[in-house]
């Protein structure tokens, strides 16, 4: 049994990222009935990921599932940052969140932490600038938020640089499909806001920095042991 943390062969991570964009569409396009479908489609692979991880890399995933949940409860329900279509919290949303943490994950573990520098120091200069350019100041704490993650979790800055770049485009199609609306001003904090608002996959890395301290060992331990040419076990 490995002692990596869960990975997915390129073919499901490919899966799992094509699922949550025909997904998205569906769920927009054929209303109640479609986000059945696809609530139903995401659980099931989730629950087939899931059936073939290792014992510790299956209660990474349901803490994953868990913290999104409660995070989407918050931040939509409560919080009202934004909106999905039908004003829920649609059921393949937490699971979603899952396949897209194990996604990224397959692909951060082919990105050295040189070249992750180079790539989250690209992703914030785009952010920043449109930022600036939108008045987009709900992305500012969202900012802030990202360099605390990348300074006091270092073993993660793979994926967190990933994920700030996989989310963004997530959150781009999400909001254009149609699927959910961010609120123009966020409340409590009265900043306006971009629809997404170019920080918000922030959300996403502060999720999966929350998920990893299950692993954080095995995953230090799977970046010392990739420097002497370690290989990694994906989902059989």
């Amino acid at each position: 049994m490995s002692s990596a943390p869960t990975f997915l062969t390129p073919l499901r991570a490919t899966v799992a990222l094509t699922t949550i964009a025909v997904g998205l569409w569906v769920d927009q396009a054929f209303e109640v009935w479609g986000q059945i479908a696809v609530s139903l489609w995401v659980w099931g692979l989730y629950l087939w990921f899931a059936q073939r991880a290792a014992p510790a890399d299956r209660r990474m995933m349901v803490k994953c599932l868990l913290i999104a949940t409660v995070g989407e409860g918050i931040c939509s329900l409560l919080w009202g940052l934004y909106d999905y279509r039908l004003y829920n919290i649609p059921p393949f949303v937490p699971p979603g969140h899952v396949l897209m943490l194990m996604a990224g994950m397959t692909l951060a573990q082919r990105l050295s932490l040189r070249y992750a520098n180079a790539l989250a120091l690209l992703a914030l200069i785009g952010i920043t600038g449109a930022m600036l350019l939108t008045h987009d100041w709900l992305s500012l704490p969202f900012l802030t938020l990202f360099g605390l993650l990348w300074i006091f979790s270092p073993a993660q800055r793979p994926v967190f640089a990933v994920m700030l770049l996989l989310a963004l485009g997530l959150e781009l199609y999400g909001t254009w499909v149609g699927n959910w609306t961010w609120k123009p001003v966020a409340p409590w904090l009265e900043l306006s806001a971009h629809n997404p608002p170019f920080a918000s996959s922030v959300l996403y890395c502060l999720l999966d920095c929350l998920t990893l301290q299950v692993g954080v060992s095995r995953w230090r331990g799977w970046r010392l042991a990739r420097k002497g040419a370690a290989s990694f076990e994906p989902i059989s």
